[in-house]
């Protein structure tokens, strides 16, 4: 019973530091991953993040507001680019990026976050 109590006690504090470290990890993130918004669709293939308007934001999508979404060149677009995201359903959907649901979207550039376990 006394191997368990204090195994349950190390465990706490082992939590306690865990919840502590995370936090602290989650804030250094943050900062990091704080995407740089903009008005302008994209004009280059990459990984992006998307925010559709608020007045786009049908169901008949089943899109997230905000979804990560890969831009790229398609020929069926006549050689211009596309979106493919994953719909709520997780299903994949594409989009020629001129289309109306994109009309007024706020887009960021997906940057890669460092390496949390590199040392520098």
């Amino acid at each position: 019973m006394r191997l368990s109590q204090s195994n349950g006690r190390a465990h706490r504090a082992h939590g306690k530091d865990r919840t502590r470290r995370t936090a602290a990890q989650r804030a250094a993130e943050d900062v990091v991953m704080t995407p740089n918004w903009t008005d302008e669709r994209p004009t280059e293939p990459g990984e992006y993040w998307a925010a559709l308007h608020p007045d786009q934001r049908d169901r008949l999508y089943a899109s997230p507001p905000v979804m990560c979404a890969t831009v790229a060149w398609n020929d069926w677009t006549g050689g211009g680019l596309s979106v493919r995201w994953f719909d709520s359903d997780r299903q994949e959907c594409s989009l020629g990026l001129d289309d109306l649901m994109f009309d007024g979207a706020k887009w960021s550039r997906r940057e890669t976050p460092a390496d949390p376990f590199e040392e520098g």
